[in-house]
């Protein structure tokens, strides 16, 4: 072989050996560029996920307030704070006192000064403030005295306006 065929042969190797490289330095940079794809691919889909759980949390307003005023309807508050808080209908029916303190930002003044003492009330008895203690509670503090009697007059008012067996549709 000469000179010449040699430095060509040399050359042709070191053509084949760049190639390789290049090769393997594309298949690298190919799998790195899958697993950042994946990764984002991941986070897309628990971002999406975590958007559709949450869709109804994000159409709500303000949660419902009670200042414990006269004539302020505690049925239609605990009514509305469940329906609000339905998501977290579990925590709602624990024997924990998780979500009387989680709702209990949503009263006013006069009713947050009741409820300092039932949880006072609470830790001294050594009883867990559960949501369905604590609507007993309040109903009993703040319900008015004369609710039954109201309510029986109310259905004796109620008239029936269309004919039997018509549907509520």
């Amino acid at each position: 072989m000469s000179s010449g065929q040699a430095g060509a042969a040399s050359d042709t190797m070191s053509m084949q050996q760049l190639l390789v490289y290049l090769t393997q330095q594309q298949q690298s940079y190919q799998a790195q560029m899958q697993t950042q794809l994946q990764a984002q691919m991941q986070q897309a889909n628990a971002r999406f996920e975590y958007l559709v759980a949450s869709r109804g949390e994000q159409r709500k307003k303000d949660p419902p307030m009670y200042e414990g005023k006269y004539g302020e309807d505690i049925e239609l508050w605990i009514f509305a704070t469940e329906q609000y808080y339905a998501s977290r209908r579990e925590l709602m029916e624990a024997d924990t006192s998780d979500f009387v303190t989680m709702i209990s930002s949503n009263l006013g003044k006069s009713v947050l000064n009741w409820y300092r003492a039932f949880i006072a009330e609470c830790e001294g008895t050594n009883v867990q403030p559960t949501w369905s203690l604590f609507k007993g509670r309040l109903r009993t503090r703040f319900r008015p005295k004369d609710f039954e009697y109201d309510l029986r007059e109310r259905m004796f008012r109620l008239k029936q306006n269309d004919k039997l067996g018509a549907s509520c549709v």
